[in-house]
């Protein structure tokens, strides 16, 4: 490797060194220190291991998606969830990093640990929540930030597009709210949280038995009100959806079409009714098995 002297030397002569990114940088030994300039002037140079989390996912299957996109093993990211602590998480999640996990792509330098790449999906998190203003609309809304943070996981799964979500996100306190209205009884029923009670992935179709028989508080069949905590890892539009519901007296939601995401809201039972038909229909003509 070159010596610090015939690196400053080379880099003197070269006007884009002032332009050097910090990052990783792949160089061999007893380098020229002209060559070794060349190889950090050029940004497609620096040594980089990126991995994007996708919206929606579980804890464990973020973990999952970590451990095949990088070199740390899941028993790894495992021991350092087992260690809250070192994870800066708020004090309202209770230590559960469930929907405190950012959903983005991140980049992962070679010294980094587990427990600090973790760490840097919550700090992500927390700058999410903090230009969005979580603390503020919990305050304006009459629900904690926690709370809020579990509708917003709710309405990641649910809803394919940011209106939508915002519309879910208004059912769900529309039912919290006010129980007995329009005939429903303040239970949110999603499929979603019985798959999360039973551990298993978020997609999985439900028999009415599951529905009846998990005895669990994230049951929403069973259980009035929100869950515990969140179920999946937010993103932006679904945050900024439980933040800011707009108006509307729906109490029911239906996904009417599987194929374009096409959702339809309703007011009352008679027209969830005629919705849930329309789903019916599509599963029966068009769905080419999607049901």
């Amino acid at each position: 490797m070159a010596s610090g002297e015939a690196f400053v030397d080379a880099a003197a002569k070269d006007s884009r060194s002032t332009k050097i990114q910090a990052g990783t940088y792949l160089l061999k030994s007893r380098m020229k220190a002209a060559d070794v300039v060349a190889i950090l002037v050029d940004p497609a140079n620096v040594s980089t291991e990126t991995v994007t989390i996708p919206e929606g996912l579980r804890v464990v299957d973020i973990v999952d998606v970590i451990a095949k996109r990088t070199d740390f093993t899941k028993k790894q990211l495992n021991a350092a969830l087992q260690s809250p602590d070192q994870l800066g998480l708020p004090d309202y999640a209770g230590g559960n990093p469930e929907g405190y996990l950012f959903p983005a792509t991140y980049t992962i330098s070679p010294n980094e640990t587990p427990a600090e790449f973790l760490k840097s999906m919550v700090d992500r998190w927390k700058r999410a929540a903090d230009d969005a203003g979580l603390d503020a609309a919990a305050q304006r809304l009459g629900y904690t930030a926690h709370e809020l943070m579990t509708i917003a996981s709710l309405v990641q799964v649910e809803g394919k597009t940011a209106e939508d979500m915002a519309k879910i996100a208004r059912v769900i306190l529309n039912r919290v709210e006010n129980p007995g209205t329009a005939g429903q009884t303040g239970r949110l029923q999603i499929d979603a949280t019985v798959d999360y009670a039973l551990g298993r992935k978020l997609t999985v179709g439900l028999t009415q038995a599951e529905r009846d028989d998990t005895d669990s508080p994230y049951n929403t069949f069973r259980i009035q009100g929100l869950p515990p905590g969140p179920i999946s890892a937010p993103g932006d539009d679904a945050i900024t959806a439980a933040m800011n519901p707009p108006d509307g007296n729906w109490y029911y939601y239906v996904t009417v079409n599987l194929r374009t995401g096409e959702t339809k809201f309703a007011a009352t039972y008679d027209e969830f009714l005629t919705y849930r038909n329309e789903l019916r229909d599509y599963c029966a003509n068009e769905s080419q098995g999607a049901c």
